[in-house]
């Protein structure tokens, strides 16, 4: 995914997170600490430069307080977007999922 700091989405997903950092006044390294990773992770997270893994993602919104389900949407997105661009194949499997998912139902997967 190294091509991933070339898409806005990405930024404004590490922007996202640095917000809620400045918003409880921690530095990256508190953050990085209470959610059990390492700081220079996290600063590539911030800075759009890569992804957290499902459990990262977890670890963070547990950190910040925000529901699990939220960030997990955004950073499922994001990857997403990186995959399968924003084309009409992207739109067309977007419309599948909703089908499917309205269909048969959510599950308790992410």
């Amino acid at each position: 995914m190294s091509f991933l700091m070339n898409l806005p989405v990405a930024f404004e997903f590490g922007n996202l997170l640095r917000g809620f950092r400045h918003e409880k006044g921690k530095t990256l390294r508190e953050i990085a600490a209470a959610a059990g990773m390492d700081s220079a992770v996290l600063s590539k997270i911030e800075r759009g430069r890569r992804l957290p893994t499902e459990a990262q993602a977890a670890s963070l919104a547990r950190t910040f307080g925000i529901p699990e389900t939220d960030l997990q949407a955004q950073r499922i997105a994001i990857d997403f977007i990186i995959r399968y661009g924003r084309g009409e194949s992207a739109r067309k499997a977007l419309a599948v999922i909703r089908t499917a998912i309205e269909k048969y139902g959510a599950d308790d997967a992410g």
